[in-house]
């Protein structure tokens, strides 16, 4: 008495009604049948739950290691070490060609270090982004479409 599938939602009725639920049904069939039956009998998934149950284990590693692999990123020290040293470079280079265009102008603003931090902080966003989107997309990757062109 074990149920191995289960189609898609039919009509059973006229097409004038919505499609019910047919379990209910069944129930209902089989315990006018079997009185015997108690509820416990009706026991019922789906079929994807019954295909991810065996996964639920990768699926908990995967996201374990998706985390440290973020941390890795933001504890690497190679990109901020390369955006620290094109700032150290450009910012001054920036400073001093803005201080002397606006020389030239007899109302002028001052150039301040807060567009400088703003900008180094828009570097760090853009390459962290970039990164962890790239990690994500390595991430979720199939290795076996990897492995079929070694």
């Amino acid at each position: 008495m074990e149920i191995l599938g289960v189609t898609n939602d039919f009509y059973f009725r006229s097409l004038h009604d919505k499609i019910q639920p047919t379990i209910k049904k069944i129930q209902a069939e089989l315990s006018s049948i079997f009185p015997e039956l108690t509820p416990d009998f009706y026991k019922y998934n789906f079929l994807e739950e019954t295909y991810a149950r065996p996964y639920e284990k990768d699926e908990r590693t995967g996201r374990i290691i998706l985390n440290f692999a973020i941390v890795a990123i933001l504890l690497a020290t190679e990109y901020l070490r390369w955006i620290l040293l094109s700032a150290a470079v450009a910012c001054p280079v920036a400073w001093i060609i803005m201080h002397r265009w606006l020389q030239g102008f007899a109302y002028r603003t001052g150039v301040s270090w807060w567009i400088f931090a703003l900008a180094i902080l828009f570097a760090f966003v853009i390459t962290f982004a970039t990164v962890t989107w790239q990690s994500l997309k390595t991430a979720r990757t199939n290795p076996v479409d990897a492995l079929r062109y070694e």
